[in-house]
C-alpha cells in the first residue's frame, strides 16, 4: 500500500514539473523568465513538504536530477542497443516505469551553462545526493575542451571591464601633468619694495593689541591720503 502511494505520489509530481515547461523547456522564452521559475519551484515545494515537511528548492532541485539522471541512464541504453546492431527483439526495453512520463524532456537537454545563467539559478545544477538509488546517475562531467571557451569568454570579459578604468586613469595622469608643465611655464611673479614693506607692515600690526591697531591703521590711511592729495596737482591745496 504504501508503495502504490509514493508511486502514486511521484506520477503527480512528474506531471505537476511537466506542467512547468519554464523548469525544462529550453527552446521556449519562459525558460529564461525567473518570475515565473521561482513561481514553479515554489509549487513543486509545496508538493515535496507532503512526503518531507523540511523541503526547500534545495530538495526539489536534487528529486528533479534524480528523476533526469535515471531517465536519461534508461535512454543512454536504449541508444546504445540500437547503435550496436540489435534486432527489434533485442533493442534494450526500460525497466523504469515512470520511463514514459519522461518522454517530455527529449531534445530539452540544459546546454552546457553560462557563467550568468549559473549566477541566476545556482541550485539548478546540484547533483543528486550520494545515497540515492544505484538506479541513478551524476550528470555528465564537462570535458576540457568544452570548458575551454568558457574561460577565454571569462577572461575577455574581464579585460574589456577593467580597460575604461585603465584610461581614465590614464587620462587623469595625463591631466595632471599637463596641469604641472602649465603652472611652471607661468612667468614667475617678483616681490618689489613695496610688497617686502607692505609685509612688513602687516607683521607689526599683528603684534599689536586691538586699540593700536586701529589707531595705527588711522593714521596709516591718513599719511596716504594726504601724501596722494600732496602730489596731485589738480587736488593742491592753495
Amino acid at each position: 500500500m504504501a508503495s502504490q502511494t509514493n508511486r502514486e505520489w511521484l506520477e503527480e509530481f512528474i506531471e505537476l514539473y511537466r506542467s512547468e515547461p519554464c523548469l525544462w523547456n529550453i527552446k521556449g522564452k519562459e525558460y529564461h523568465n525567473r518570475d515565473l521559475k521561482r513561481s514553479a519551484y515554489t509549487k513543486l515545494v509545496v508538493k515535496l513538504k507532503t512526503v518531507d515537511p523540511r523541503a526547500d528548492k534545495g530538495a526539489v532541485v536534487k528529486k528533479i536530477n534524480n528523476i533526469r539522471s535515471t531517465y536519461k541512464k534508461e535512454r543512454k541504453k536504449i541508444a546504445d542497443s540500437k547503435k550496436s546492431g540489435a534486432g527489434t527483439q533485442e533493442v534494450y526495453k526500460p525497466k523504469l516505469w515512470y520511463y514514459s512520463m519522461l518522454l517530455f524532456l527529449d531534445d530539452h537537454e540544459e546546454p552546457r551553462r553560462s557563467r550568468s545563467n549559473m549566477d541566476d539559478e545556482s541550485t539548478d545544477n546540484e547533483s543528486p545526493p550520494a545515497t540515492q538509488s544505484t538506479q541513478q546517475s551524476p550528470p555528465a562531467t564537462q570535458t576540457t575542451s568544452q570548458s575551454t571557451p568558457d574561460t577565454r569568454s571569462i577572461t575577455n570579459t574581464l579585460f574589456n571591464r577593467s580597460r575604461p578604468k585603465r584610461n581614465a586613469n590614464e587620462n587623469l595622469t595625463t591631466q595632471v601633468f599637463q596641469s604641472v608643465q602649465n603652472h611652471f611655464k607661468r612667468p614667475a611673479i617678483t616681490n618689489d619694495r613695496f610688497d617686502i614693506y607692505g609685509a612688513n607692515v602687516a607683521a607689526k600690526l599683528r603684534d599689536l593689541t586691538k586699540h593700536q591697531r586701529i589707531l595705527a591703521e588711522k593714521l596709516i590711511n591718513e599719511t596716504l591720503f594726504l601724501a596722494e592729495v600732496l602730489c596731485d596737482p589738480r587736488l593742491e591745496m592753495k
